[in-house]
């Protein structure tokens, strides 16, 4: 069946280059160089006095709340500074910036090649058919950045037999940040002022679908739980877990202590509370041994929430994400330009982000009836499904030598350089067994 749907994919045109990435290593971290790669969205000068001064008022703003905060009721917990300076309604990292492109602090794979969205499209046409091939197909993506593996998805299904039919496919978004709605909203749709408005402004979003360009409808949501509980829905999570809040704790004498945030002079800086905490007494369990642990109970919940709707519904989630399995630990970092920054410095300004405890996940999967498929490597899963077949396609369909170069380039990153790093899990109904799911069938390497 796969290689049906693969084949299908064949006569697709080449997408314009996307980038061609160098990466490099730095302190075991994987740092960018992305060479020649167009920004989207609001003509805004990132080194012109408009930024610097934007970005002075918006580090202001972030640092008189927080330090008002700590100053009032003492240090705060890892998750409650990177929720603040993430999401903040008025100043927060999402909200106020693009941080995806060369002009932003991080790449990811869809921005890489076209064919990563290809090959999650072709997971999920996959399990639609062994799941009954039903009239109507759900999309959900989670936090879906720029736009571009949506628009991937969406140029992909409609392709194949059965889902090209009007009303067959279906895109919905789950978004917080006004600016990545609006890039989403000129990526996928022909949108004028009027939409654009509604959808920037809009106080129920849920209840608005909007035509995207290659048909099917899309919708944007606050929340997860907005997105309505329909049969054979599959939700994409691609790098969306790891800049969720987590609670971190450092093991002492005296048993783990929770690292909190505080004020020294003029800084803010790491403490370890004195006693334990209700995050130290809810979240680490009795076996632990790591030295730190790192936490994200907003992540345990995204995947019960996930694992109760495939327990009710079908469908499938994919999650995709830089993480380990449970073994690691002391990786909250942060970054500006594509280049390590620290944490505490100018909040709002950077990316902040940790490992994704993929152990963490599967045991909030475990209460429900569903088969987790998984973790294995981004290299495996993305090979085991035809990569390599797609990358031969698009090469013999161009003449073009630096398009060929920069598709090869591309195929290596994915499978190499972040084809070790991130992992992929998904998530099924029961009667798909673990070892019958394609993409999952081979051993983690």
């Amino acid at each position: 069946m796969l290689r049906n749907i693969i084949s299908q994919l064949s006569s697709h045109r080449l997408q314009t280059t996307r980038c061609r990435p160098m990466i490099l290593v730095a302190n075991n971290k994987l740092v960018w160089r992305l060479p020649n790669y167009l920004a989207i969205g609001r003509n805004i000068s990132t080194t012109g006095n408009y930024w610097n001064n934007q970005k002075n008022s918006l580090n202001h703003h972030l640092n008189k709340l927080l330090r008002h905060k700590i100053l009032t009721s003492g240090p705060i917990t890892v998750a409650e500074y990177m929720k603040i300076v993430l999401t903040n309604h008025n100043a927060g990292y999402y909200v106020t910036k693009q941080p995806i492109g060369a002009q932003g602090d991080f790449i990811t794979s869809p921005e890489i090649s076209q064919m990563f969205g290809e090959i999650i499209s072709v997971w999920i046409a996959n399990e639609w058919a062994c799941q009954g091939k039903p009239a109507h197909v759900q999309v959900v993506e989670l936090g879906p950045g720029r736009g571009t593996l949506a628009d991937d998805v969406m140029r992909t299904l409609i392709q194949l037999p059965h889902l090209k039919e009007p009303g067959a496919v279906s895109l919905h978004l789950v978004e917080v940040s006004r600016t990545f709605r609006e890039l989403q909203l000129k990526k996928l749709t022909h949108c004028n002022e009027d939409i654009l408005g509604s959808v920037l402004n809009s106080d129920n979003l849920s209840t608005q679908p909007y035509p995207t360009r290659y048909g099917p409808s899309v919708t944007w949501y606050y929340n997860l739980k907005d997105v309505p509980r329909q049969p054979m829905t599959f939700y994409i999570l691609n790098e969306f877990l790891d800049a969720l809040p987590i609670h971190v704790f450092t093991k002492t004498p005296h048993g783990y202590r929770e690292v909190l945030i505080g004020c020294q002079g003029q800084e803010f800086a790491f403490f370890t509370a004195n006693g334990e905490t209700p995050g130290s007494k809810m979240f680490v369990q009795a076996e632990e041994t790591r030295d730190c642990v790192e936490i994200s109970p907003e992540s345990g919940v995204v995947m019960e929430e996930l694992s109760s709707r495939i327990e009710s519904s079908g469908g499938a989630a994919l999650v995709i994400d830089y993480g380990h399995l449970g073994d690691g630990g002391d990786t909250f970092r942060s970054f500006r330009d594509h280049a390590r920054h620290d944490p505490l410095v100018d909040p709002g300004t950077a990316d902040l982000t940790a490992d994704v405890d993929f152990g963490y996940l599967v045991t909030r999967c475990l209460p429900f009836s569903v088969s987790v498929h998984g973790p294995i490597s981004q290299r495996v899963f993305l090979e085991s499904l035809g990569l390599g077949v797609r990358l031969q396609a698009l090469l013999s369909s161009t003449n073009n030598k630096e398009l060929g170069d920069n598709l090869v380039s591309s195929y290596k990153t994915l499978t190499e350089s972040m084809g070790y790093r991130f992992k992929v899990l998904a998530v099924t109904p029961a009667d798909r067994p673990v070892g019958s799911v394609p993409g999952f069938i081979t051993r983690p390497s």
